[in-house]
């Protein structure tokens, strides 16, 4: 099985200025933009190759204070991955 990394999410203050950031150190292109919880923003960007690259806001009223991983401190690693032909899932290096 072949595995690449599909898009890394990361959280930003000001999810606009950080992509204006992006485009002009990295050439990133912003491929979309769409509100995911009220509220909150994600920017979507193309940073070369196929991985992507989204940046999200703070959800309203949250402080890094007091808030709990998921909602302020988020980060990821997406993953993508292919199977072979005859491969079958669970097997050696899953």
């Amino acid at each position: 099985m072949d595995y690449a990394i599909n898009h890394v999410h990361i959280r930003a203050k000001d999810p606009k200025e950080s992509a204006a950031w992006y485009e002009k150190i990295f050439n990133a292109k912003i491929v979309s933009e769409r509100e995911v919880m009220p509220g909150t923003i994600t920017i979507g960007m193309q940073v070369g190759g196929p991985t992507r690259l989204n940046i999200s806001s703070q959800p309203p009223n949250s402080s890094l204070e007091r808030a709990i991983p998921e909602l302020n401190r988020l980060g990821q690693i997406g993953r993508a991955a292919r199977r072979e032909r005859g491969e079958i899932e669970g097997g050696a290096g899953t």
